[in-house]
């Protein structure tokens, strides 16, 4: 039997995501084991398109991209405000020096990402589990953040270039240095 002769169905009666597979020239029920499941990790669950393309893309990138955070906090100056709006979401450095309006976050650890659900700052991310390899946008400093095992690290931009000799860099712009034989010409070249 090749593929084409194979189809799935959902019964009518059914009011959940189970569906089942049919010879489509016998008609004779080939399982009914399955279900459409995005979270699921079972032989049996059946993952959506968005499901597959997410999956793989961050396979291939070796990133686990999560979603933006308003700043990173690294000291207990920075203030989520009395009542944060739900979905609020931080990357904490140093959970031993949060701000009050933080709350107690329950099993928060150095470089966790934290989310107010309405009532207040959960673990989302929990980096003692996950381990290297996450990815959020700062919103704060406009920039992709990566946690590399140890610490969150800028990622992107220029940050894997290091200024030589006559240049410097920063943040996310190189500066060439002026003197010591290096001059600008009229026409905006660079003259050694």
């Amino acid at each position: 039997m090749d593929d084409s002769s194979i189809h799935a169905e959902h019964p009518a009666s059914s009011t959940d995501s189970a569906f089942a597979l049919y010879d489509g020239t016998t008609g004779d029920l080939k399982d009914s084991s399955y279900t459409f499941n995005d979270s699921g990790t079972s032989t049996t669950n059946i993952w959506s398109a968005n499901k597959i393309q997410n999956v793989v893309d961050t396979a291939v990138a070796g990133l686990d991209f999560q979603a933006d955070v308003l700043d990173i906090q690294t000291d207990a100056t920075l203030d989520p405000g009395a009542a944060p709006t739900t979905g609020d979401r931080y990357i904490i450095t140093d959970s031993a020096s949060l701000h009050s309006n933080f709350g107690t976050i329950t099993g928060v650890g150095d470089n966790d990402i934290v989310e107010w659900t309405g009532s207040a700052f959960e673990v989302l991310y929990d980096v003692s589990v996950q381990g290297e390899g996450a990815m959020a946008w700062d919103q704060d400093s406009d920039t992709f953040q990566f946690y590399n095992g140890s610490t969150w690290q800028q990622h992107g931009g220029l940050t894997g270039i290091t200024a030589g000799v006559g240049l410097s860099k920063d943040g996310n712009t190189l500066h060439v240095n002026l003197g010591g034989g290096i001059k600008e010409l009229p026409t905006y070249i660079l003259s050694i």
